[in-house]
């Protein structure tokens, strides 16, 4: 233990077991530097409420990494009732809200639970509002991803789960009837 650590702000984030060296740390009375400049070039950070926010008894943290998926439930033939779908992969958390009383915005979104947090992520511009539409549509959920699999980019693979299809459940036929008016000259026939 020593006395040189206390009461510093570390520069980046260190792992279990990770020697803590002088270079790691602000100076005394330093402070973080803001928001906008953690973030990385060319990325927006977007503040987001996403179940799974502690993971192992670890609560998620700013440097970590996590994928983001959505959760949306409701009656359209495609979604089997409910349905969840990864929308982005290792995505950055720049800040991590900890214990903040929650208020969702959407009606259709389920009531905060005690699993809720807040967390600020970097994103590309164009995944932005992708993440803002999916606040409000459904429920976000933050796995976190292994420091081996951060560097490796994942190729694009549609992991959609239906409940239908978790459960094994055979695909729910719907048949609809039109009428048709079939005009010959001046005579009118329906057609179902």
């Amino acid at each position: 233990y020593s006395s040189a650590a206390e009461g510093r702000i570390t520069k980046e984030p260190i792992r279990a077991g990770q020697a803590v060296r002088n270079e790691h740390l602000l100076g005394i009375g330093e402070a973080l530097p803001d928001l906008a400049d953690r973030l990385p070039e060319g990325h927006r950070a977007v503040t987001i409420v996403v179940q799974g926010s502690e993971t192992g008894g670890k609560r998620l943290a700013e440097g970590d990494f996590v994928d983001l998926a959505m959760t949306v439930e409701g009656t359209h033939p495609d979604l089997g009732e409910i349905m969840t779908r990864t929308l982005m992969h290792n995505v950055l958390v720049v800040d991590a809200a900890a214990g903040q009383p929650l208020v969702r915005e959407s009606r259709r979104s389920a009531p905060p639970t005690n699993l809720d947090s807040v967390i600020t992520v970097a994103v590309l511009p164009s995944e932005a509002n992708k993440l803002i539409v999916a606040q409000r549509t459904g429920t976000l959920h933050a796995t976190l991803v292994s420091n081996k699999d951060v560097a490796a980019l994942p190729a694009p693979v549609d992991d959609a789960v239906s409940r239908r299809e978790l459960l094994g459940l055979k695909e729910i036929v719907i048949l609809r009837k039109f009428a048709v008016e079939k005009w010959t000259g001046w005579k009118m026939e329906v057609i179902e």
